[in-house]
């Protein structure tokens, strides 16, 4: 009897197994498995992460190559385009001497003169040639001039001390023998032979010179003669690459077939340090450019002398005449890892490089990566020690549970702060870039309008002697014809000179407009206001539409209504690239536009600025193809383009709307497809309403 009880209770508790177990034993079995789940769950997530963020990178070091390509590329083109430009500027100035019947006649006097310094400096003619050069070499940038006769002596220049003796560049290259064959020559650099003026006026010697070379002809067209005219490399060639250099360390020279510098670069200081160059030595003419094998600067020395080491892997390129550009790296000269493009000018015979260093070119993704890498490193620490907590601690895994919920909201949180560090980071890197390559383009672009100035006033000048002289060659022959001359053969001739006249007028009326244009740059490219100042805002603008509407003169009509024009506080120059922004963005669009329905569409682009609210109202409308809704959330966004990669970089608009708020104003955006865009930008400005200037 006393069995019953247990034994009900034992079923008893049986039943409540039976009935509590399953629960139960699913609870139990989340507890068990939670912690397990949860940490390869959150080693998944890890491992996604790591691959999107793999993803992003790759993006964001594409994105810097094409970036870092295009400054290279132009860059070495732009200097190309310079020295180029330079090389027919001398070709051109020479050649003018050389077809003077007055230099002509006193070369044969001097010919006929014994081969002596004495007899050549007592020589009439010898006198009569040095006032001829004397003062139109020096106001040209040129040093000595020597004409020189078939058996390579001097027969005249400005040194005595050169007279009677062979010619240096006879000792140096095979170009006077090309010259004598009739052909212009422009020598590489070689060392003078007599001490010449540095930049301070102090005779140095030796010193770097080079010169332009050019066949005197008589008049059966035979060279009797060969004239040079002695150039300084320094003040020339050197000075047209150094303004190819870009950030801290970008660097551009030219080199010969050797792999010698023929130019100097920028790092003279640091070769006298690792001793690639002697005290007083200069980089141009005593640098080869070698690999040393490893980083100088850090303290590497190769074991080798420096002739029998391997050229660079840009000069083994560029000497076998390939153009090519690396972005993956390679040492040059002092070792260091750079990047850089180049190629071979087979006219001149020499190549020409444009670099810069590896760190400093990706500066900025080395900077997001390892923004990026530290970020994932905190979390995923932050997930590992969550993990092992959860492991140790699994009969409270519902307990974490609540705790992982709270924690993943906060987790979420700080994703969007991190999403929002890293636009604002992507921003600033934006504004870093396109600060640093409009400074780059500010030089270029000063240096190329300096460069096109020289040959266009050479044109102006000539066109203006060839009228006067013209003009005096057309009176003499209508003298010629008697105090009384036939009507209808003065008639005769006029109508023969009137073609000259006209061709004259059109060679004038278009250096005119190189000059315009030559302003318009350097107005445009006023990159040196750094500092905020008033001014208005309607003159830039003018100059930035006449820059622009050359390129879309046949596609786009432009229309301006400028009926307010404020002053306010600005940075002009950074308010022009908004400008050249909106313009050409609604150009394309216009072009594009019609591209798709043919010539029968008529584009047109709409400028007009006015006061609303207080502001100044800026408007860019045009009737080009239209922004989708879906695209125009995006457009103001650093990277974010619609173009092909190579095409766009994504950052002109993001960087004209961060310019137009560091001013303290806004943009709008309209566009409907296929009817067209309007960007409408709203500036503060400095004066009082009943201060402005309302345009007529």
């Amino acid at each position: 009897m006393q069995d019953r009880p247990e034994n009900n209770d034992a079923r008893h508790g049986d039943l409540k197994e039976t009935a509590e177990g399953p629960a139960g034993r699913f609870r139990r079995l989340i507890a068990l498995n939670t912690g397990k789940f949860i940490t390869v769950f959150i080693f998944f997530l890890i491992l996604v992460t790591g691959a999107m963020i793999w993803l992003m990178l790759s993006r964001i070091k594409a994105i810097e190559r094409t970036d870092i390509r295009y400054i290279l590329e132009n860059t070495l083109q732009v200097t190309q385009e310079s020295i180029y430009n330079w090389y027919l500027a001398r070709k051109a100035y020479i050649e003018t001497w050389t077809t003077s019947s007055q230099l002509l006649e006193l070369t044969k006097a001097l010919l006929k003169a014994p081969r002596s310094r004495e007899a050549l400096l007592a020589d009439p003619a010898m006198a009569k040639v040095r006032h001829l050069f004397s003062d139109k070499l020096i106001r040209h940038g040129y040093l000595d001039f020597f004409i020189i006769a078939p058996d390579n002596f001097n027969v005249a220049s400005l040194h005595e001390e050169t007279q009677g003796q062979t010619n240096l560049i006879a000792t140096h290259s095979q170009s006077l023998s090309k010259v004598f064959r009739g052909f212009f020559q422009l020598t590489h650099p070689m060392m003078a032979s007599v001490a010449l003026p540095d930049k301070s006026g102090i005779q140095v010697k030796p010193r770097p010179t080079m010169f332009t070379c050019a066949p005197i002809k008589d008049e059966t067209d035979k060279v009797i003669a060969a004239l040079a005219l002695q150039v300084d490399p320094d003040y020339d060639v050197s000075r047209i690459t150094t303004i190819g250099r870009f950030g801290s360390t970008g660097d551009t020279y030219a080199f010969d077939r050797t792999g010698r510098l023929l130019t100097k670069c920028r790092f003279d200081d640091i070769l006298y340090k690792i001793g690639l160059l002697n005290d007083g030595q200069e980089s141009i003419l005593n640098l080869d450019i070698r690999d040393p094998g490893g980083d100088m600067t850090r303290g590497f020395r190769p074991g080798a002398a420096q002739k029998p080491r391997p050229l660079t892997r840009m000069a083994q390129q560029a000497t076998a005449g390939n153009t090519g550009i690396d972005l993956d790296g390679y040492r040059d000269y002092r070792g260091v890892p750079v990047v850089g493009a180049w190629t071979w000018l087979d006219e001149l015979n020499v190549g020409l490089a444009t670099e810069i260093e590896r760190t400093e070119a990706y500066r900025s993704f080395f900077n997001t990566r390892l923004i990026v890498l530290v970020t994932l490193g905190i979390v995923v620490s932050m997930f590992l020690g969550f993990s092992i907590m959860l492991a140790l601690n699994r009969r409270k895994v519902l307990q974490f549970a609540r705790q992982l919920e709270l924690k993943n909201e906060e987790i979420k949180q700080s994703h969007e702060k991190l999403e929002q560090r890293h636009l604002e980071l992507k921003r600033t890197q934006a504004q870093l870039v396109h600060s640093e390559k409009m400074a780059g383009l500010g030089t270029l672009v000063a240096g190329v309008a300096h460069e096109i100035n020289n040959p266009n006033n050479f044109v102006s000048a000539c066109s203006q002697n060839l009228d006067e002289a013209l003009q005096e060659f057309k009176s003499f022959v209508i003298k010629m014809l008697g105090e009384n001359p036939d009507p209808e053969t003065v008639q005769l001739f006029e109508e023969k000179f009137n073609p000259f006249f006209e061709n004259l007028s059109a060679v004038r009326d278009g250096s005119r407009r190189i000059q315009q244009i030559v302003t318009l740059l350097q107005t445009f490219s006023r990159f040196e206001e750094a500092d905020q100042k008033c001014d208005r805002i309607i003159p830039g603008l003018n100059s930035t539409i006449k820059l622009i509407e050359t390129q879309y003169r046949n596609d786009v009509d432009i229309e301006c209504d400028f009926q307010a024009d404020l002053s306010i506080r600005c940075q002009p120059a950074q308010l022009h690239q908004v400008f050249m922004n909106m313009i050409i963005n609604a150009c394309q669009a216009i072009t594009a536009k019609k591209e798709q329905l043919g010539n029968d569409f008529s584009g047109k682009l709409k400028i007009s600025t006015a006061i609303q609210d207080q502001y100044l109202m800026i408007r860019f409308q045009d009737n080009g193809c239209g922004i989708p809704e879906e695209v125009q959330q995006k457009i103001f966004d650093p990277f974010f383009t619609t173009k092909d990669v190579g095409e766009g970089t994504g950052l002109g608009l993001s960087i004209s709307y961060g310019i137009v708020e560091n001013h303290k104003g806004r943009i709008q955006v309209e566009s409907e497809i296929g009817q067209g865009t309007t960007f409408t930008i709203f500036l503060p400005p400095d004066m009082k309403l009943s201060d402005r200037i309302e345009a007529g």
